[in-house]
């Protein structure tokens, strides 16, 4: 055998290999998920938070600059896990959580997490970006009157 012959063979087999090896590698599960259900996993982080009392929209992570250091975690196995930073008392503070999150219909998820204060429950997402951003609404007593939060989030 010619050594040119011997190291197309073994170039060939190592090819052989690579191509083995990499089609077994974990996609973190996405797999067994629907592309409607799927587009919620990964890291999300926020990039705002807009109030709206009387119809007058305010962004308070302008006035907060510690919520941009929240984010949200859904993993493919259906776990959930969320950051929440805010300031207080001229700090940033951050309380966690964590629990379970179930895809309902369309861009319908549900959130099960004891200590989370905004998000928690059924929330219908609003995707855009090419499902690199979401946005969710909540109604809310804000300073005794009635407002609306968007919270807007972007793919890590």
């Amino acid at each position: 055998m010619k050594s040119s012959d011997y190291k197309y063979k073994s170039g060939f087999i190592v090819l052989i290999i690579v191509f083995a090896v990499v089609s077994c590698i974990d996609d973190n599960g996405t797999d067994a998920l629907g592309e409607d259900e799927g587009r919620i996993v990964g890291t999300w982080n926020l990039v705002a938070v807009r109030v709206s009392v009387f119809g007058a929209p305010v962004d308070v992570t302008r006035f907060d600059n510690c919520l941009l250091d929240t984010f949200l975690t859904f993993e493919a196995d259906k776990e959930f896990h969320s950051s929440l930073s805010r300031e207080s008392d001229g700090e940033c503070t951050t309380d966690t959580a964590s629990g379970t999150w179930e895809f309902e219909e369309g861009s319908t998820y549900t959130i099960h997490a004891d200590g989370l204060d905004v998000g928690s429950g059924t929330q219908e997402l609003d995707f855009s970006n090419n499902n690199n951003t979401f946005s969710f609404s909540e109604s809310d007593v804000i300073d005794g009157f009635d407002g609306k939060a968007t919270f807007s989030f972007d793919r890590e």
